[in-house]
């Protein structure tokens, strides 16, 4: 197992295996996925092991995630869309541009018929300017990809890097779960944003 997350490990791969799955499959008790939110401590409650083993096995998981999927590139049709998530603090500003939220870019690829949705990047950025969204989408889209984008403004600047693209318009949340090109990516964002707000409440 040289070169693998299992290497040199101590820990029966029964163990490994079960928190993986605790890790990328478990459900809140409101059916939202839970996952890489797993507290360590509620991990160790699971596998039976000290608190110490179940934090560096989530770490370890998700590190081999992450690394995993940094090289990937969307490929065929694109939707993307902007967000600013984060949790509550007091003070700032609300809205788009909040101190108090991070910028992110949601991306899903989907088939040629927009109805099955393969992978997801969720991914943050410094701002929303052209230089950031030129430079996402040089990293994260294959050079053949054709996206799906809403108004905002940098968002032109996938025409600068080759890709096809076209605007949609959308009227609210649930309009746009609707929207041929958005639906997937928009459906995402929403399950993203409780999901969110239920770790915040928690």
């Amino acid at each position: 197992m040289s070169g693998t997350v299992f290497e040199a490990t101590k820990l029966p791969l029964t163990i490994w295996f079960l928190a993986i799955h605790l890790l990328t499959s478990t459900k809140t008790t409101n059916g939202s996925s839970q996952g890489t939110n797993m507290a360590a401590l509620e991990l160790k409650r699971h596998l039976g092991v000290s608190y110490r083993t179940a934090w560096r096995l989530k770490h370890k998981v998700m590190e081999a995630m992450t690394q995993r999927e940094e090289p990937r590139q969307l490929n065929a049709f694109v939707q993307v869309d902007d967000a600013y998530l984060g949790g509550e603090r007091n003070g700032g500003k609300p809205g788009r541009g909040s101190e108090n939220k991070q910028a992110f870019v949601i991306a899903i690829e989907t088939d040629a018929h927009l109805d099955h949705p393969t992978f997801a990047v969720i991914e943050p950025v410094r701002t929303f300017d052209n230089d950031a969204i030129t430079a996402w989408a040089q990293r994260r889209l294959a050079p053949e990809a054709e996206a799906f984008r809403d108004s905002l403004g940098a968002f032109r600047r996938f025409e600068a890097t080759g890709h096809a693209h076209a605007v949609l318009e959308s009227e609210g949340s649930r309009a746009a779960t609707e929207i041929d090109g958005a639906r997937w990516v928009n459906v995402l964002l929403s399950n993203l944003t409780r999901s969110i707000g239920g770790a915040c409440h928690a």
